[in-house]
């Protein structure tokens, strides 16, 4: 299954002219955003995920096409607020950390990079605790009336596993799941693999 997500993407776009995506961490839906090539050419429409207020200012900048919904909030096994780190807004504008910062926003305590030792200095130096609204799975599809989706990513800088257990596989049949697997945990890792073996679906990793 050589770059399955691609073949399977490139499937829907040509056969299904309404795909439907849920982009789970949208940042700003240009950066860092694995599904961007595949909306551009198929013109995809889709809902957009973003926690963090001046990313999500710039998704919808970036998004505008009608037919696309955006939602600023973490999703998360419960209704409320949640806290985040990030990295000042204005250090990464002026260039004073690597532009991968750009891109690591996380639930507190980090699982990403800005939990890691090599990046602690930068963290304490210039990070950020937010606290941002966060929702379920269920009520985030309620509240946009969505009731089908083709396409979802995740990209939750190791928050995936939280919100992947909240979606039933076997009610949606989602043709194309992708989310990151190198802030995992081995135990989350191993649920995820079980859980795509209960509802037969057809898997690929590549760390």
């Amino acid at each position: 299954m050589n770059n399955f997500f691609d073949k399977s993407v490139h499937y829907l776009g040509k056969t299904n002219p309404n795909t439907f995506i849920m982009n789970i961490g949208a940042m700003d839906g240009v950066m860092f955003d694995e599904l961007i090539g595949y909306t551009n050419m198929y013109n995809f429409k889709g809902l957009y995920v973003e926690p963090i207020p001046y990313l999500f200012d710039k998704l919808k900048n970036n998004k505008p096409n009608e037919g696309n919904m955006f939602e600023n909030s973490a999703i998360s096994d419960y209704n409320g607020e949640i806290e985040m780190m990030t990295i000042d807004r204005d250090v990464i504008d002026q260039g004073l950390v690597h532009s991968c910062f750009y891109g690591m926003s996380a639930v507190y305590p980090p699982k990403n990079g800005l939990g890691s030792e090599f990046d602690r200095p930068t963290v304490e130096k210039y990070g950020q605790k937010v606290n941002v609204k966060c929702i379920t799975f269920d009520k985030l599809l309620r509240k946009h009336r969505i009731e089908n989706f083709d396409i979802i990513k995740i990209d939750a800088e190791g928050h995936d596993y939280v919100i992947f257990k909240l979606i039933d596989f076997l009610e949606f049949r989602t043709k194309v799941v992708r989310l990151e697997w190198i802030n995992l945990n081995e135990e989350e890792k191993q649920l995820i693999k079980d859980k795509f073996d209960e509802v037969n679906y057809k898997f690929e990793i590549k760390n």
